[in-house]
């Protein structure tokens, strides 16, 4: 009896250890969070910036999108072309989350520009060969922080359809430090093995996202996330520009695709050819260098320089 009992005391005090730990890694993980992870950095950055940006004067843009945004849109070299044409002045927030697809920048425009009011005047929303189809996979880790707790019952029942999912979500969203065990995992690597981050993006990369060829096209499938995305920032006036980027070899876009896109009223903006990109533009087969998305960049703004309104207070 008195072993039965000894062994129960002991048992209580590891639960008790544990659930320490946990605690405190939960409570260290949201004060300390952003010191472990850039994009929690980004994600803290956005309310802040939104609010300087909503009350700027001039035309105001919000650019989402993933690794081939972050290489290949230029923002200042943009900014520069529009000016030329009068677009002037204009103020810029490009958000860019490693392989975030349009589910993800759905919840990001709804959650950080809708629901706070603080709306742009256009959304430029550059894609690639993938990450606009509803398939494409989505980092439940990260998408807690674009949502509030009105936003879960449509993220469980709109977004997932699969159980594993929907619980991983409700998990990530009761525990930070569950939804960022990855980042934490990596910044440790990062300490103990060098350029450990850089190797496994490269990896990540290169294992994960295709190269299209010149007889590719966009796989025929379901774009009703982004679709989501155009109608909800339509509905608030916004201008929405959809623009296919580059890549090292040319490549077709699904014109049911392209139907999407008008048929919610946005414009499809596709400057591949007018940047007059080669190879020398390119570090991969999908991700632009500095020149590239120099090139790119101006092009695009060239391209939207007739269809964009100038007089925006």
């Amino acid at each position: 009896m008195r072993s039965s009992i000894s062994s129960s005391k002991s048992e209580i005090k590891v639960l008790a250890v544990l659930l320490c730990v946990l605690l405190a890694a939960e409570v260290s993980m949201r004060i300390f969070g952003p010191a472990f992870s850039l994009e929690l950095r980004r994600t803290h950055e956005i309310p802040v910036n939104a609010r300087t940006m909503a009350a700027a004067e001039g035309m105001r843009f919000v650019v989402l999108g993933n690794s081939l945004t972050n290489a290949g849109f230029d923002a200042a070299a943009f900014t520069k072309e529009l000016a030329q044409s009068g677009v002037t002045p204009v103020h810029i927030q490009v958000r860019h989350f490693p392989g975030s697809g349009s589910c993800e920048w759905f919840h990001i425009f709804k959650h950080f520009f809708v629901d706070t009011a603080r709306l742009p005047d256009v959304l430029i929303l550059p894609f690639n060969i993938t990450s606009v189809q509803d398939d494409f996979p989505v980092t439940i880790g990260r998408l807690v922080n674009f949502c509030d707790v009105n936003d879960i019952p449509g993220v469980l029942f709109n977004d997932f359809h699969d159980f594993g999912d929907r619980t991983e979500f409700l998990h990530a969203y009761a525990s930070t430090s569950f939804a960022n065990r990855d980042k934490v995992r990596q910044a440790v690597f990062d300490i103990l093995i060098p350029h450990y981050h850089s190797g496994e993006t490269a990896i990540h990369t290169a294992s994960t996202t295709p190269i299209p060829d010149e007889t590719s096209s966009l796989v025929a499938g379901s774009y009703q996330q982004l679709e989501r995305l155009m109608l909800l920032a339509r509905s608030h006036g916004v201008i929405v520009i959809a623009v296919p980027m580059p890549a090292s070899q040319p490549y077709s876009i699904d014109a049911e695709l392209i139907g999407i896109i008008q048929s919610t009223g946005s414009l499809y903006a596709d400057a591949r050819m007018e940047a007059g990109l080669t190879l020398d533009e390119f570090r991969d087969g999908i991700h632009m260098n500095r020149r590239g998305a120099g090139l790119f960049s101006r092009a695009l703004a060239r391209h939207l320089q007739a269809k964009l309104p100038h007089d925006v207070e």
